[in-house]
């Protein structure tokens, strides 16, 4: 099965079968509470277009990205992930072949029935990292951990909204740059992250219209793992 995002509010299906198309339209859909505007089905893709654009196909920073359905949009990308896992859809890479939107390509294994997904993403300057709906383990203990391997480097660690968890490193002084590398910010937390026994699954990159030309934009970060004990 491929899954790719296309422009504001629209997700496209290729090669998925009746009954997993079925089962989005009763599960997936319903999430998106202003509802599907229109719906394409042809023997090989279903197109999908979103009423009101979720925005978060642009990224959960972008300008244009409503914060109640950025969440939702999130929600839904997060809950996809996760019943596809539980019917032995598992994620193996991205390509970005015949089209501008990276297809996500998903293999038929055994279903998963333990693991669970939450999401990330940094913003533009890679200086803040925001978690969506984190476990509590990795909700309580991800920022002390980044603030002992980076000692004096972490600025912010706290929540907003309930459900967003959010780490951001120092800037140089005059705003000249980070503190600390992004490679070596993401470093420690894919590090910790998985000593926590969550490992980043896949990446969704984003596009962004500007100018009236749609170009690179955010990447959603989703990260799969079990809970401890």
């Amino acid at each position: 099965m491929f899954v790719s995002f296309h422009g504001y509010n629209e997700l496209h299906l290729e090669n998925i079968t009746e009954y997993a198309l079925k089962e989005l339209r009763e599960i997936i859909w319903p999430l998106w509470d202003e509802g599907i505007e229109a719906q394409t089905v042809t023997t090989s893709e279903c197109i999908v277009r979103f009423r009101t654009s979720p925005g978060t196909w642009q990224g959960p920073t972008s300008s244009s990205s409503d914060p109640a359905h950025t969440s939702l949009a999130l929600g839904l990308i997060e809950r996809l992930f996760t019943l596809c896992a539980r019917r032995g859809y598992v994620f193996q890479t991205a390509i970005n072949i015949g089209q501008s939107a990276p297809r996500l390509i998903f293999g038929v294994e055994i279903p998963d029935n333990t693991s669970l997904f939450f999401l990330a993403f940094f913003n533009s300057s890679g200086s803040r990292f925001t978690l969506v709906n984190p476990p509590s383990h990795i909700d309580l203990s991800l920022g002390a951990q980044l603030k002992a391997a980076l000692p004096r480097k972490i600025v912010t660690d706290h929540v907003e909204q309930s459900n967003l968890r959010i780490i951001e490193v120092k800037r140089k002084p005059n705003n000249n740059g980070l503190e600390v590398e992004h490679s070596l910010f993401l470093a420690h937390i894919l590090k910790i992250l998985n000593s926590l026994g969550f490992d980043l699954d896949a990446s969704i990159p984003l596009l962004k219209r500007q100018n009236a030309v749609m170009s690179k934009g955010q990447e959603i970060l989703i990260f799969k793992g079990v809970l401890p004990g």
